[in-house]
Parts: structure tokens; C-alpha cells; sequence
């Protein structure tokens, strides 16, 4: 399929779900999307540990997610909630980021072949995954079905880890508000179990991901692991110094082709790239 000419190409509206407590993480998806050449609007979260917001809802017997998670299912409500008010038709749409989000550098050109893939395979589409958390070959064996073309991008799997990146359409928000009120769940977990496996939406994901992202935490306790988890990357990597370092040797081996920013990880600041990020001033 040619892709339209990038004077042609237009993106739907962006939002950034972030928080002004994680700095480091604003300023590197800030520099990260001005150098894609996309500009977002910056939705403020809830920052789980500062505010200290808890859920009592237990997704074990005794166990109940952090509060950092439970501040980034309140960021994407709130947004969401936003987003209805905002989107007047059905059909409008819009992308919704995290800060841990990387990009391709033709991230437009990708979106744009999504988009048109969608129109025929799935024209009444709702809700797209542009990323998965999932590794190889690990996410082949999640897919149930394919959406359209066999050799296409979409399609639909069981447990899409990941809400990293999201296309929707207005029509898919009050079935996300009215489902997933509660908070259980990591909320890509509560979003496969409320509102994707029982088909409330028309929905497919993006296999292999257009969108990766920095970080993971697969065991739900907030402790986030720094190893890349992207279905077109490296392993994750697991070696650290015990106490959740990773040495930058096996770090850079690791981010290097998937991650621009790798000094995050290190704690080392950002250079200034003329992107300035006070509080929570939205990036110029």
C-alpha cells in the first residue's frame, strides 16, 4: 500500500496522559514527540504515591494493585471523560499516549496505512491498540484472529498487555466510562476483562506494534522493571544489581533499538534540546 505524501497525512488529536511529579518522564516524551513532529496536548494524571489514592478492590484474595496504578486508570477516566465533551460525532477521533511511549520515526506514515487498513477491514471500528506489551514470540501465540487481510496488521488476541497507545472514536467512550469504573485491575487488564473480551467494543490491535514503550510492570506491584518490552525488540532484560538496576551495558545493549532516550533509565538529565518542561507547563 503507497503511503500519502506527509503533506496529505493528518494526525487525529494527541493527548499525553502524564504527571508533573515524573519530570524526567514528561521531558523525554516531550522531546521524544517534538522530534517526531507531533504535537500533543498534555492531560495531567494522578500521581498515586503523592496523592495517595488506593483501591480497596482486591484482583487476588489480599492483594490490590499500587498506587501508581491506580493514578494512571484515574488519569485515562478523567481523559476519557474529556474526550466526550471534546469529540462531538460518532466517528471523531483521537490517539491517546502515556510518557513511556516511543515512536517510530514514521509513526504518521504507519498510522495513516492503520487507518486506511481499517476503512476496509473494519469500517465500523472502535477501539485500536497501536502497541501491545507483548515479546516475541510470545504475542503470536495471543492472536485468535486476524481482522481483514491475512497478511494485515490487525488483529484480535487474548490479554493485550499495554494502553501505551490508543486510537479511538468518540463512540467507544461511554462504554469505557460505564465498564470500567471500577479499579481492580492494572487497567490494560481491566480493559481486556470489562470491556474487550466480551466484545462491548468493535476493537483489534496493531501485531507487530507500531508504538513501544520504556517501561513495564508485569507483576502489577508499581515496582517498574526498566527493560524495554516491545513485540519487535529485544528480550526484556532481567539482569540487574538486585536491586532493580540494570547495568547500562546490558541497558544500552537492550534500548538501542527501540528507545531514544536510554539516559532516563540512568537518571542522567536530559541535554537541552530548547523543549522546556516547568512543572507542568506544556512543552513549546
Amino acid at each position: 500500500m503507497n503511503a500519502k505524501p506527509k503533506a496529505e497525512m493528518s494526525l487525529p488529536p494527541v493527548y499525553v496522559i502524564s504527571c508533573p511529579e515524573l519530570g524526567d518522564r514528561l521531558q523525554a516524551c516531550a522531546a521524544h514527540l517534538k522530534d517526531r513532529g507531533i504535537a500533543a496536548s498534555y492531560w495531567r494524571s494522578v500521581h498515586g504515591k503523592t496523592s495517595g489514592v488506593a483501591t480497596t478492590h482486591e484482583f487476588e484474595p489480599g492483594k490490590i494493585i499500587s498506587p501508581g496504578h491506580v493514578g494512571l486508570h484515574l488519569g485515562h477516566l478523567s481523559l476519557w471523560q474529556h474526550l466526550a465533551f471534546k469529540l462531538w460525532d460518532a466517528h471523531d477521533e483521537a490517539i491517546i499516549f502515556e510518557d513511556d511511549v516511543v515512536l517510530p520515526e514514521d509513526f504518521e506514515v504507519q498510522v495513516d496505512r492503520v487507518r486506511a487498513e481499517l476503512e476496509t477491514a473494519m469500517p465500523d471500528w472502535d477501539f485500536v491498540l497501536l502497541g501491545t506489551a507483548d515479546s516475541v514470540p510470545g504475542v503470536w501465540d495471543k492472536i485468535t484472529e486476524r481482522v481483514g487481510d491475512p497478511t494485515g496488521r490487525l488483529c484480535r488476541m487474548i490479554w493485550p498487555w499495554g494502553t501505551h497507545a490508543i486510537l479511538l472514536r468518540r463512540k467507544a467512550l461511554p462504554v469505557l466510562l460505564d465498564r470500567m469504573q471500577e479499579i481492580r485491575r492494572n487497567i490494560d487488564q481491566q480493559l481486556y476483562k470489562q470491556v474487550l473480551d466480551p466484545g462491548l467494543l468493535n476493537w483489534c490491535a496493531c501485531v507487530p506494534s507500531i508504538a513501544h514503550q520504556r517501561t513495564h510492570d508485569y507483576q502489577g506491584t508499581g515496582k517498574t522493571e526498566w527493560s524495554t518490552s516491545t513485540i519487535d525488540g529485544p528480550a526484556p532484560v532481567t539482569e540487574d544489581d538486585g536491586k532493580g538496576n540494570v547495568p547500562e551495558r546490558v541497558l544500552l545493549k537492550s534500548l538501542s533499538l527501540v528507545d531514544p532516550y536510554p539516559c532516563i533509565f540512568r537518571g542522567e538529565p536530559l541535554e537541552d534540546d530548547g523543549v522546556s518542561v516547568q512543572g507542568f507547563a506544556l512543552p513549546v
